[in-house]
């Protein structure tokens, strides 16, 4: 290494911070800076010192015209006016190999502790860890007069003095490697005595490779310290500094002047203040420091430290950062919630056969029409205009059932439904099967089929007991002229039924029912005339219905059976209904038309003792099947309606116009079917409603779309400003750091994980209030309002809508987050230093 070089050699050159050469501030036609000399440039505020500072200290990209060269230790050049083309990369590089800095207002961040702000310039420097450089700041922090029982490890920034920062801000200057240390004023808040002392520790630890490059008013202390003093003058003419030839002293040239003379030279550079006793005795180290040295460090290298302390940072007094972002996330994620819940509900009862099937009701006098008026239904120009997906005919049919409660046969409102092999996989059964609270279809069978589907709310009011398994159906028959009371299988339970119905029955159940009752065609529904007894077992074993077998068996060779041909047949797994056991029947021989003493045998068997301990699963049982002969068959009445199911309920208004309008339906007064009797139309307060359905759905989706929105809009605006804010206060920091070497993607890199964290972890809490506060929500709501019982949660977190919460505000946060940390730490050293916008 060439010690006698300049560091520094300036020709022509112009600075001017808005590029343009009209507008330079500066202008050095020529100057050589030694190394290994400290340089001090004085001047009038504004004339330049800064400028030059920043320039030479690759702060700012100043230099318009005119060529720097700095002279690196290998004997390398690096001109100044192409290297800035090269980018970032490259200026930062040669300013973390070679250049350190002080400056006026130390850029201590507050957060650390005393020892992590001077580890950081080896550690953006040199990449090393933090244990590397406590050893040498230790014995530094003693020499500047901070030995570790003023400041030890734990203590941060914040809590110094502002002489204590100066001099922190000196050690983390001279604790690393340079080839130029630049200071802008780093005395300036200090008294003469410290000033002084810090000056010569500058001067004790400078090697002779390194040179110092002052900017300073103090004349005193440049007298004392400097090797150079360029003073730096304003041309009035120009508008701009400049340094001249004969504005550079050396120190010969003042170094044996005194009295007047030193009077005189101060005069001449400028009327400062006068220098005060200096200092001459040194502080004394404590013994054996560093063997003395015992300390632990968490958070070692840069990045962790960074992501540490800043993380913190930002998180703000007492978390109320993180508290506020928690709440706002929250009350979204909540909002989102019950949202989700409110479309689940709704889209359940838009897809639901009880909302988008509708009834068309076929008058009496329409009757012969019914399968003209069905086949337009189910032509492909309607079915693809209007989302016609099925249309099912139906039959009202209102039947009596003996009311317990009452003691008297009430009318009960029902209709038929159509089953086949597939009918569990029909909407409407599906439906209904999605409401049920007990039974089956599984398995139908003609015989099975003679049973009802009824609702919970039926029962009750009837005052029927569910595990009966059965209702009394009232039944007239021709012979004699009494009424009977037939016990019908229920087959499920369900919640509900569509149309208000509390029934619903096969069009086989239908077919019997209404079936002649002839001496030479007996009803289905006549049990007098059934040839058989049955008793059902529920939940019985072999070895049970063994001993009831037995018993029953005793009972009939008693007088007075034993005379009239009873006896019991071989007991069979019974499926018929959601009652299942083992069934006993018994053959009746001359019994089968006694009905009187049918009856008095059933109550002579479940009254035995040996009966009792299974009174409570037996029942009496019953058959039922469709008489087959043609004679017996009523032809099935006309249907009184057809069911439409639509895919969408978007052309239900469409379709209620064209059926009003359509010949087919509504023929003109000309045909003779005129007649508001006659007249066929979907019932417009049904449309009106289920339209209500559909806008509400919509608003509710839209109002969802927004909250998102909003939600991401709130939190991303409040991070964003939140991270500016923090950038804001902290960027002479950063500038200082990226004077060091920072690297501009890896500050960005740092910062944005940092804001990474910050959100995951609010997210987190926020997620977990957000379920909290919902599920409790949902239950109080479930509690204090009458709902449905099946009907979804008021609250659900997880959803399209959650994610999409999730993706909107992360990609928000994101890009707004990324947009003022690129803005922020794409400036300059230089303007993040000086305050520059």
């Amino acid at each position: 290494m060439n010690t006698s070089s300049p560091i520094f050699s300036i020709n022509q050159a112009s600075c001017s911070y808005s590029g343009r050469l009209e507008d330079r501030v500066l202008y050095i036609e020529h100057l050589e800076i030694p190394r290994g000399e400290v340089v001090f440039l004085l001047g009038a505020s504004g004339s330049g010192k800064s400028t030059l500072l920043e320039t030479l200290g690759l702060m700012n990209q100043t230099l318009v015209k005119g060529e720097i060269l700095f002279h690196g230790p290998a004997d390398e050049e690096f001109p100044f006016s192409t290297l800035w083309d090269k980018g970032e990369t490259n200026t930062g590089k040669l300013r973390r190999d070679h250049f350190s800095f002080i400056f006026q207002y130390t850029n201590l961040m507050d957060n650390f502790s005393a020892y992590e702000n001077i580890a950081l310039s080896r550690m953006i420097k040199e990449g090393v860890d933090m244990q590397e450089v406590i050893p040498g700041a230790a014995k530094l922090m003693d020499e500047v007069g901070l030995p570790l029982s003023q400041v030890d490890f734990e203590k941060e920034a914040v809590n110094l003095s502002g002489g204590q920062r100066q001099r922190v801000a000196f050690v983390r200057a001279l604790n690393t490697r340079f080839s130029v240390l630049f200071g802008d004023e780093p005395t300036g808040n200090l008294d003469e005595n410290n000033a002084n002392e810090l000056m010569r520790q500058v001067r004790l630890h400078l090697q002779p490779y390194q040179s110092a490059i002052i900017v300073s008013h103090d004349i005193n202390l440049a007298i004392r310290h400097a090797d150079r003093i360029i003073a730096i003058t304003s041309n009035e003419s120009e508008r701009h500094g400049e340094v001249l030839p004969d504005h550079i002293f050396l120190r010969p040239q003042w170094e044996n002047l005194q009295g007047e003379s030193a009077a005189k030279f101060r005069e001449k550079l400028s009327d400062f203040y006068r220098v005060k006793k200096q200092v001459t005795e040194e502080a004394k180290p404590e013994d054996k420091l560093l063997d003395k040295l015992k300390f632990e460090v968490e958070h070692s290298q840069f990045r962790r430290l960074f992501l540490k302390r800043e993380g913190t940072a930002l998180l703000g007094l007492k978390k109320i950062n993180l508290l506020i972002l928690t709440a706002i996330l929250g009350l979204t994620l909540l909002a989102v919630g019950f949202a989700n819940g409110s479309l689940a509900y709704l889209e359940e009862k838009l897809s639901s056969p009880f909302v988008n099937w509708l009834t068309l009701e076929i008058p009496a006098q329409r009757a012969g029409d019914f399968e003209t008026i069905a086949n337009r239904l189910k032509s492909p120009s309607l079915r693809t205009r209007y989302q016609i997906e099925d249309t099912r005919f139906y039959t009202m049919w209102n039947i009596r059932f003996w009311n317990h409660r009452t003691q008297k046969a009430t009318m009960v409102r029902g209709r038929t439904i159509r089953f086949d092999k597939s009918s569990t996989e029909e909407p409407l059964v599906k439906e209904i099967l999605s409401k049920k609270i007990a039974g089956s279809l599984e398995g139908l069978t003609d015989s099975s089929r003679m049973s009802l589907i009824v609702t919970e709310k039926f029962l009750t009011e009837f005052g029927y007991d569910p595990d009966s398994g059965f209702v009394l159906m009232e039944f007239k028959a021709a012979n004699p002229d009494s009424l009977l009371l037939v016990p019908v299988y229920v087959r499920a339970i369900v919640k509900e039924l569509p149309g208000k119905n509390d029934y619903l029955v096969s069009e086989e159940f239908s077919s019997a029912r209404t079936q002649p009752d002839r001496r030479d065609c007996p009803s289905t529904f006549d049990i007098r005339d059934q040839h058989s007894l049955r008793f059902l077992l529920l939940d019985g074993t072999s070895e049970e219905v063994t001993l009831i077998r037995s018993t029953i068996d005793n009972i009939l060779v008693q007088s007075p059976w034993d005379t009239l041909g009873v006896f019991t047949n071989t007991p069979y797994i019974h499926t018929n209904s959601f009652l299942s056991g083992y069934e006993i029947p018994l053959l009746l021989g001359r019994l089968d038309t006694n009905t009187y003493l049918k009856e008095m045998l059933v109550k002579t068997i479940l009254s035995s003792p040996a009966i009792q301990p299974f009174s409570d699963r037996m029942r009496r049982s019953y058959e039922y099947s469709i008489q087959t002969g043609m004679d017996c068959i009523q032809p099935r009445r006309f249907n009184d309606g057809i069911a439409i199911q639509l895919a969408s309920l978007d052309s239900i208004r469409g379709l209620a116009e064209n059926i009003a309008s359509d010949p087919v339906f509504n023929p003109n007064s000309e045909s003779g079917l005129g007649g508001e009797k006659a007249t066929i139309a979907l019932d417009l307060g049904k449309v009106q409603e289920k339209e209500n359905f559909l806008f509400l759905s919509r608003v509710t989706r839209l109002g969802a779309y927004l909250l998102i929105l909003l939600g991401a809009a709130g939190v991303s605006l409040f991070v964003a400003n939140l991270l500016k804010m923090h950038l804001e206060k902290i960027k002479m920091n950063i500038g200082t750091f990226k004077a060091f070497g920072l690297e501009r993607q890896q500050a960005q890199a740092v910062y944005f994980e940092i804001i990474l964290r910050f959100v995951g972890l609010g997210l987190l809490m926020s997620v977990a209030i957000a379920l909290f506060l919902g599920y409790s929500f949902d239950l109080i709501l479930s509690n204090d309002f009458s709902a449905e019982s099946d009907r979804p949660s008021y609250f659900q977190p997880f959803g399209f809508n959650t994610l999409l919460t999730l993706g909107v505000l992360s990609l928000a946060i994101l890009i707004t987050s990324r947009n003022v940390i690129r803005n922020m730490l794409a400036q300059t050293p230089g303007d993040l230093i000086y305050n520059r916008e």
